[in-house]
């Protein structure tokens, strides 16, 4: 294994993490069997914020992948990076 294949492993993790994310954000929820134990309610995940999250992976992914001769690398990290800020600040009740 060389050296320049880590980058396209990482850009692959990153692109099945944005994928697994944008599709849990997308399908409906599936009611549960059992009810639940907990005393409290739990709280409620933001749809848009982990669309949001997913779509910063799959930026991350995309700038891995385009390496230095892509044009539009920096931009897609930028890009990335606030998404990924945007969707942790609308999932920061889940996240505590």
């Amino acid at each position: 294994m060389t050296l320049e294949l880590v980058p396209r492993l990482v850009a692959g993790l990153a692109a099945l993490l944005a994928a697994w994310l944008l599709a849990d954000a997308v399908l409906p929820d599936r009611p549960r069997d059992a009810p639940d134990r907990r005393r409290r309610a739990r709280s409620e995940r933001s749809r848009v914020g982990e669309a949001c999250l997913g779509l910063g992976f799959a930026a991350f992914a995309a700038a891995l992948l385009g390496s230095d001769a892509w044009r539009w690398g920096t931009v897609a990290v930028l890009a990335g990076g606030a998404l990924l800020l945007v969707g942790l600040a609308l999932n920061a009740r889940v996240l505590r």
